[in-house]
């Protein structure tokens, strides 16, 4: 399932690269891609299994996972990441947005908000125009 899902990604990044050169194999490419991103996973899961403390291994595994959409081994992967190496924005950003695609929106909020408490104070790499939009549009969806 996962093949499939990395091939349907695949394609659907690549099909303005379809119109522009239809004589390229893209199905083989896609499937090359999705054997690329397992054993990018397994290789970081036996990274992770043999540096147990590494908080960047962790980021890294739930930004691959992430990509792939599934949300709950993202989640985590970025907990576990901010567990070892707690206060980073990015990480808190990256957690808000696996907790707002799972629904978990109290949740989402809260590290939404710290994770703009600490781009006040930090480098950062997420668009904080965008997350304050997203809070707005999630504090208004409250009962």
């Amino acid at each position: 399932m996962q093949t499939a899902n990395a091939l349907c990604l695949f394609l659907a990044l690549s099909g303005s690269a379809a119109l522009a050169d239809p004589g390229t194999d893209f199905i083989g490419a896609a499937l090359n891609r999705a054997a690329y991103a397992e054993s990018q996973e397994s290789h970081l899961r036996d990274l992770i299994a043999t540096h147990p403390g590494n908080a960047g291994l962790l980021l890294r595994l739930g930004a691959l996972l992430g990509r792939e959409q599934r949300w709950p081994e993202a989640r985590l992967a970025y907990a576990r990441a901010d567990e070892l190496a707690a206060g980073q924005a990015d990480t808190l950003y990256n957690l808000a947005v696996c907790l707002d695609h799972l629904e978990q929106t109290g949740a989402a909020i809260r590290h939404y908000r710290k994770a703009l408490e600490l781009a006040a104070e930090q480098a950062h790499n997420f668009p904080q125009a965008m997350v304050r939009q997203r809070l707005s549009q999630l504090q208004a969806a409250l009962p």
